[in-house]
């Protein structure tokens, strides 16, 4: 679905995983291996399958993900089966772009993608935890990749003296989260604001949280603009934040290009790489997290101090990043 926000690049090839008829075939597969019991089968996955296939082939397989290592599942069958792909994909040593690690649940996962790592040719980390943990395997410290995002690549929107909401994906939404939007929206709209509510990702189904937020402000829905990431490009939505009044971040990249652009922008953090990162880069900044969003005052909304950091700083820290691919471009 993203395919054309990158279609100007010539000499990209897409490797398609996600197209309906695949993703049924690949769950004819799963229920198969859950009758059968056939562990390959029960948890076949076409974007591990890619992945294992296409590296073994090429010269250099680089990885830039962000939130990649995470333990979302106890189920320590998925693990032992999921492991054997990944050796096969680290024994041709690819370099890491931009990752934080974790949140894990056990020591096994973290042990497996230490080993893992030791592997890699080179591997930049965007959050000092996650330095710390990877400093036996060689990691650099270098800010998020987006803060080398070109600010002047944006279309903006045709309205103004909004209000934009990131909202936060369906499985961290809860009913405070809920309740606090819909006390925004409510007060932006008696002071004359608009309203735009931002799903950013497809995949984590935030729309979902849009529809119940729009289900809770009842009549008010019909003074609400969507705008769904996929459905609009990538510079559109760089629009949408820059002429923002305010910008609340329930989105980790939301938060960034927010600050790249001079927006103001109060994050609500839901999970630790918001706040590493805010703790990092701008420890001054005021934010909330989806336990203490009840204590959020709408009202106060443009009377908080949206410290924003010294940018010039971090882009040079994020050029880290590609400190090893440019040698071997010899760029």
């Amino acid at each position: 679905k993203y395919k054309s926000n990158f279609s100007k690049i010539e000499n990209l090839e897409f490797i398609v995983c996600d197209r309906v008829i695949k993703k049924i075939i690949c769950k004819i597969v799963n229920v198969f291996g859950d009758l059968t019991g056939i562990t390959g089968a029960k948890y076949f996955n076409l974007l591990r399958f890619y992945t294992v296939k296409y590296s073994k082939i090429a010269e250099l397989n680089i990885l830039i993900s962000g939130s990649y290592y995470i333990e979302w599942t106890d189920r320590s069958e998925y693990w032992r089966y999921y492991f054997k792909l990944e050796e096969r994909y680290y024994s041709k040593r690819p370099c890491i772009i931009g990752i934080n690690f974790g949140p894990y649940r056990t020591e096994l996962y973290k042990r497996f993608y230490l080993q893992q790592l030791k592997k890699a040719v080179f591997i930049s980390v965007r959050e000092s935890k996650t330095f710390s943990l990877l400093e036996e395997c060689n990691a650099v410290y270098a800010a998020d990749v987006a803060f080398l995002y070109n600010i002047n690549e944006k279309v903006l929107p045709a309205i103004t003296n909004y209000i934009l909401i990131s909202v936060v994906n369906s499985s961290y939404c809860n009913s405070d989260y809920l309740y606090k939007m819909c006390a925004i929206i409510s007060f932006a709209l008696v002071k004359g604001l608009k309203i735009v509510l931002l799903a950013l990702s497809q995949g984590e189904k935030d729309i979902e949280t849009i529809q119940s937020i729009l289900k809770m402000c009842g009549n008010k829905k019909n003074e609400i603009i969507v705008v769904e990431y996929g459905k609009v490009s990538t510079e559109e939505i760089v629009g949408w934040m820059n002429n923002a009044n305010i910008v609340i971040a329930g989105r980790y990249h939301a938060m960034i290009v927010s600050w790249l652009l001079g927006t103001k922008v109060l994050p609500i953090c839901y999970s630790e790489k918001m706040t590493n990162v805010i703790n990092d880069i701008n420890p001054q900044a005021v934010y909330y997290t989806l336990k203490n969003i009840s204590k959020l005052d709408e009202k106060g909304l443009f009377e908080i101090r949206y410290a924003m950091p010294c940018l010039d700083d971090v882009i040079l820290k994020a050029e880290r990043n590609f400190m090893w691919l440019d040698k071997i471009f010899e760029i």
